[in-house]
């Protein structure tokens, strides 16, 4: 076989593996092709992938470097909430000591529905993948009156040992003190501004695993008699939690940032006869400045708890006002 290099001929001569090369191209020609037009594909798809890419880093230019800090300083920080909860108690309960029980009502029965302004301290560790919210509460009520058993419209309650008619003075208590640890995983957001096309707004979707330990006491006095009932539980729970924050322009006065956060969690107890907990919190916060803010929110906390002898189905739920620090 002959070639020419520019202009100048020169032979190669055949051997068995010349031969074999020769007849494998002139019998699979077309794959050739094949092959060429995939090799074309894929130097456009490797533009394309290089055009993408420097556009991308383009427009990550174009954030405002403020924006980028905040961001930033958003991995990795510790939150402290202090307000107060004012939450209302709403339920029943039963106290069986073997003397037979009826569901005495916390509202219509004992009274004991009044707004209770109670302390509520959160904190919140964030690092990175991760976040750890801590809260705790002491909340009590009491009422001083008569035994109202007409709406129940079934004559004399019984709780423990207490046989209660319709008009008896009685003075009833209920003491309601929980502590929870909640963990966070943030590797599911946040779902930030490529999706939503503007770079000052996240949005954040945890799945979330919580520990909550309730001990609550209630006490119910006639003139002649009292009877008390306790029972503390450990819940685990498990749910999600949410967060969309809206970094405002520097230019705008007075508020700094803006977040919306809505988080609720499920799950059994263990304690006497076990049962079920459950707790719903949301609010909106609003940054004064990086480091302070207001929170305007809700919380919820219900039991279905069974402790043996005294059972309870109810819970706390009311407003919340806070102010926090960002450290």
């Amino acid at each position: 076989m002959q070639f020419r290099w520019d202009g100048v001929p020169f032979a190669v001569h055949p051997t068995p593996l010349t031969r074999t090369c020769r007849c494998l191209i002139m019998r699979n020609r077309q794959y050739h092709v094949v092959l060429g037009a995939l090799f074309k594909t894929g130097s456009i798809v490797a533009a394309l992938v290089v055009c993408a890419g420097a556009t991308a880093q383009q427009d990550n230019s174009g954030v405002d470097p403020l924006n980028q800090a905040l961001r930033k300083s958003q991995a990795s920080r510790a939150e402290l909430l202090a307000g107060v909860w004012v939450p209302r108690l709403g339920g029943e309960s039963r106290l069986d000591t073997g003397l037979g029980s009826t569901q005495i009502v916390f509202e219509t029965e004992l009274h004991l529905d009044d707004i209770e302004a109670t302390p509520n301290l959160e904190l919140t560790l964030r690092r990175n993948e991760y976040a750890l919210h801590i809260s705790g509460f002491d909340f009590s009520t009491s009422n001083r009156g008569e035994f109202d058993a007409r709406p129940m419209g079934t004559g004399p309650q019984q709780f423990g040992s207490l046989t209660l008619a319709d008009g008896d003075p009685i003075r009833s208590d209920f003491d309601f003190t929980s502590a929870a640890v909640e963990l966070q995983f943030l590797n599911l957001g946040p779902l930030d501004e490529e999706l939503l096309d503007d770079p000052d707004v996240t949005i954040s979707l945890s799945p979330t695993i919580a520990a909550r330990w309730v001990h609550t006491e209630q006490s119910i006095s006639t003139s002649t008699a009292s009877e008390n009932a306790r029972g503390q539980w450990l819940g685990f729970l498990i749910g999600f939690t949410s967060e969309t924050v809206w970094h405002l322009d520097p230019e705008v006065p007075i508020v700094d940032w803006i977040s919306f956060e809505f988080a609720v969690a499920i799950g059994p107890a263990i304690g006497g006869d076990g049962g079920f907990i459950w707790q719903v919190r949301g609010g909106l916060h609003v940054g004064i400045t990086p480091e302070f803010g207001l929170l305007f929110g809700y919380r919820l906390v219900e039991l279905d708890l069974d402790g043996n002898d005294f059972e309870i189905d109810g819970g706390l739920q009311g407003l919340f006002v806070a102010g926090s620090i960002r450290f």
